[in-house]
């Protein structure tokens, strides 16, 4: 995945502990969610969606850690329409494992929780971003849902990329 190797693209503009997810993250852990989350904007942009009015693509880090300090994953989630056709619908979402989970990997709750929110903003197209690989549950969960009814896609970030939808 291309972002996260941007890295030299731009610097921390401050000096104060940027907390996300009830987690203090480092400069480093910032700079690559942030690059993820614009890259993500930026190729939704070029496919025709109609990004949401607080969703700015040209976002500085600086903005990006005022924006998001504090918050929690699910504030991450964005929803999107086709600008030629409002009822294609997609969602990014940025699940994270809970504080006292004994992996870094999102598990089947996360994905049942994503199908939930899916349902209830009538959406068929998602993409989950993760840092590390889904656990197991969580991508059969997926296949299972994705036959049923919507089409998930599943981007590990860190781990070179996989992506099913």
């Amino acid at each position: 995945f291309e972002a996260a190797g941007r890295r030299g693209a731009g610097k921390m503009e401050d000096d104060e502990p940027f907390e996300f997810n009830n987690v203090p993250h480092t400069k480093e852990q910032t700079w690559e969610l942030f690059s993820v989350r614009k890259t993500i904007l930026e190729m939704l942009k070029d496919r025709g969606y109609n990004l949401p009015v607080e969703d700015d693509e040209n976002i500085t880090v600086a903005g990006y850690r005022s924006r998001f300090h504090g918050k929690v994953d699910k504030d991450l989630t964005i929803l999107v329409q086709k600008i030629a056709d409002f009822d294609q619908k997609m969602m990014i979402f940025f699940p994270s494992p809970p504080p006292e989970a004994t992996t870094r990997r999102v598990g089947a709750e996360a994905v049942k929780h994503i199908h939930e929110k899916m349902n209830a903003e009538s959406v068929r197209r998602a993409i989950i971003i993760v840092e590390r690989p889904l656990m197991g549950h969580a991508n059969v969960l997926i296949e299972v849902k994705t036959e049923e009814q919507h089409e998930l896609g599943n981007l590990d970030w860190r781990g070179g990329g996989v992506f099913r939808g």
